[in-house]
């Protein structure tokens, strides 16, 4: 965030603070970036991780657990499969079955007690959509001299499956202003820089994954047939024909050196059927190929970036999904609606972080305040 976006963001909360009288986290300006000194009112709070070791395992399948609780000095783990309660901090518990089994860390202290219950999924989707997920870090030595802009995934979901469907939306570890896109090469999918420049290391990236053949994923490739305007590309699908409410989800597939985009599309509805959107309004390349996501259920919602939940540069999600699941991952599209002309598309990249009070937000990569009315596509996969 730039300065003066630290600033807005920092006079905000100190009006909060003083409005409201509680202390709610002082927040410091260092560099472009908000500093945060947690509250220490000595409550007792219960939180935790969790990491599947292999996600397709389906018997006798390891998780690590991370227990994140405060100012607790014992704790009980359920881990919802009729095992044992552990009362070791950071446990690893082996499953013996595939399925979804519902975690409860209670922590204690004194006579005090906090519970927290999330769901392990062991070779079972959170959805019935049949998506999977996992996080992707550019780690030391991942990106290559002779391709700076290119990190390969090395993950049991994606490797040797080049027809696998892929969206990925980035994280903040570290800011980065180019629009993305993936690639399959030599057994494993990669995401790159659209506009060629150099990953970092310690970016991160949300990655969500679709079977070939999915009801609710598919590969959409531009032709003249579909192209309605040249920024613009028309969907056939069934599940997005006549459905105004769907939520779409996208992200550009390279195979050739045209298929370059460098800025971020997203989808906008018009006459009953959604479409692609290049959101600076620059021509689609003909034959560019974009995997396609569509959510039906629960796990997905729209949020519109509102006056209240913009601070500067982001926009704060506000919905069971999201909020107090900094383990959630989330990858977000941006929606035109059915709104042709106004708003005014955000064709700035954006990404997603956890913020201290315990929300997910959506930022502009540039720093550029984020704008009102603008509304984006949002899936959570557990």
């Amino acid at each position: 965030m730039n300065t003066l976006t630290c600033f807005i963001n920092t006079f905000r909360r100190l009006l909060l603070l003083r409005n409201s009288l509680l202390w709610t986290g002082l927040f410091l300006v260092s560099g472009c970036d908000l500093a945060v000194i947690e509250p220490s009112d000595g409550k007792l709070r219960s939180d935790f991780t969790f990491q599947v070791q292999d996600p397709l395992c389906n018997a006798n399948c390891s998780v690590s657990f991370t227990n994140a609780s405060k100012n607790a000095t014992s704790y009980e783990w359920d881990f919802g499969d009729e095992s044992a309660v552990s009362t070791l901090p950071n446990p690893v518990h082996v499953y013996a079955t595939s399925g979804a089994f519902p975690v409860t860390l209670r922590a204690f202290n004194d006579s005090i007690q906090h519970d927290t219950t999330l769901t392990v999924y062991i070779n079972q989707t959170p959805n019935s959509s049949g998506f999977k997920a996992f996080k992707h870090t550019v780690g030391e030595g991942m990106v290559q001299a002779e391709s700076p802009q290119l990190t390969m995934m090395d993950n049991a979901l994606t490797n040797n499956k080049p027809d696998k469907i892929i969206v990925v939306t980035p994280v903040l570890g570290k800011r980065n202003s180019a629009a993305l896109g993936v690639y399959y090469w030599g057994g494993k999918w990669g995401i790159f820089n659209q506009n060629l420049g150099s990953l970092q290391e310690g970016e991160k990236f949300n990655v969500v994954t679709a079977d070939a053949g999915s009801e609710h994923a598919f590969v959409h490739t531009i032709t003249p047939a579909n192209k309605r305007l040249i920024h613009v590309s028309t969907m056939d699908h069934p599940l997005l024909n006549n459905h105004p409410n769907a939520r779409v989800f996208v992200t550009p597939v390279w195979e050739k050196s045209s298929d370059y985009i460098t800025w971020p599309v997203g989808v906008v509805y018009v006459n009953n059927r959604w479409e692609i959107m290049h959101l600076h309004q620059a021509e689609l390349p003909a034959d560019l190929k974009i995997n396609v996501i569509i959510s039906e259920d629960s796990n997905s919602f729209t949020h519109i970036c509102a006056f209240e939940s913009i601070v500067g540069d982001y926009s704060k999600f506000d919905n069971v999904l999201t909020n107090n699941k900094p383990a959630a991952l989330v990858i977000t599209t941006f929606n035109q609606g059915a709104e042709i002309t106004w708003p005014v598309p955000n064709d700035q990249p954006t990404g997603l972080w956890y913020g201290p009070n315990a929300n997910w937000s959506i930022y502009n990569q540039n720093g550029d305040a984020m704008l009102q009315d603008r509304k984006y596509n949002v899936l959570v996969v557990q």
